[in-house]
């Protein structure tokens, strides 16, 4: 008992410390806000009007970049089925529905003569457990993936990301399921809504589309199946208690900020800055480059590489206690 005391002492303090030093980083900002306009105020009234027309012409450069990177939105998802062609030649052989002859394969005859089966050998269909494989190889993504995990996702046998661009910027990533004894989903979907607009408040911090929300969907499990879930009985009651478990499949249930100012908003802002960080590197690192993923030819982490330092901070894991533990109350 005193030791749940203490961790929860530690809890308070480290919140209470983090908010002190939110406070604090919020009074230097806008310090340094001010001392910026005592030191263009101190200028000769001409300079600063000249100041003043050339903050309106990076207003008209910063509508251009918007524009800018809305077209390229545009012209990606108009080449998107073009990309699916060469994303469902893969999915056939990942799946054993394609065997790809010698020359797809673009090797030299030496090179086939050493990939030769022995007569009678049987060989697996497609490429075993590719996309749990592509997936643990990611650095930011492993740490997501428990051991309970794993069963469901030997059954995944593609993953996609579809862009949109209405009636706003959205992308959605698919996770297609074989059937299996866990879920009765065969598609499991993440959809971001980004936007691409200079915020009219603050236009000089526009760099580019930013996502702002994720939205996940319901997993419909099978009966005792729900690995996101646990059940503790009460001591002395026939009455149990569900609590949220670590799980890979936490990714597809979203927080939402809540309305009040609570502290458990900074946790939640944390999270899903991290989620944003994890879609959009999937959609634009990982399904692309899937097969380099399963060879381990690429070995990066979605942080930039100047923030080793302190990499277990930057990883994500989905944590059921980042925003709601206890689920509900159920009778045995």
């Amino acid at each position: 008992m005193a030791s749940t005391s203490n961790d929860t002492n530690s809890e308070v303090f480290d919140l209470s410390s983090e908010k002190k030093l939110n406070d604090l980083m919020n009074e230097y900002l806008a310090m340094k806000k001010n001392e910026r306009k005592n030191i263009i105020a101190s200028l000769h009234p001409v300079i600063q009007k000249r100041i003043h027309a050339l903050k309106v012409l990076q207003k008209e450069t910063i509508n251009l970049d918007a524009e800018f990177h809305q077209s390229v939105y545009e012209l990606e998802r108009k080449l998107q089925d073009k990309h699916d062609e060469f994303f469902k030649k893969r999915s056939d052989i990942v799946n054993g529905l394609h065997e790809p002859c010698d020359n797809e394969c673009q090797l030299s005859a030496e090179e086939l003569d050493k990939l030769v089966p022995m007569e009678g050998e049987e060989v697996e269909n497609g490429i075993p457990k590719f996309w749990l494989t592509v997936l643990k190889n990611v650095s930011e993504i492993r740490s997501m993936i428990k051991e309970h995990d794993e069963p469901i996702l030997e059954h995944l046998i593609d993953v996609r990301a579809y862009s949109n661009t209405s009636p706003n910027l959205s992308f959605q990533l698919e996770f297609q399921f074989a059937p299996n004894e866990f879920i009765q989903n065969s598609v499991l979907t993440k959809t971001y809504l980004m936007k691409c607009v200079p915020d009219d408040d603050d236009p000089f911090s526009f760099e580019g589309p930013e996502i702002y929300k994720s939205i996940g969907c319901e997993i419909m499990w099978n009966a005792g199946k729900n690995i996101t879930e646990k059940a503790l009985n009460k001591k002395g009651s026939c009455a149990a208690r569900l609590f949220k478990t670590d799980s890979f499949f936490n990714f597809f249930n979203p927080p939402e900020l809540r309305m009040d100012d609570s502290d458990d908003n900074d946790k939640i802002e944390e999270y899903l800055e991290n989620d944003f960080e994890i879609g959009h590197y999937l959609k634009e690192r990982v399904i692309p480059r899937a097969v380099l993923y399963y060879t381990g030819m690429i070995d990066d982490d979605i942080s930039d590489d100047d923030d080793d330092e302190d990499d277990d901070d930057d990883s994500i894991t989905y944590h059921a206690e980042n925003y709601e533990n206890e689920v509900t109350d159920v009778d045995n």
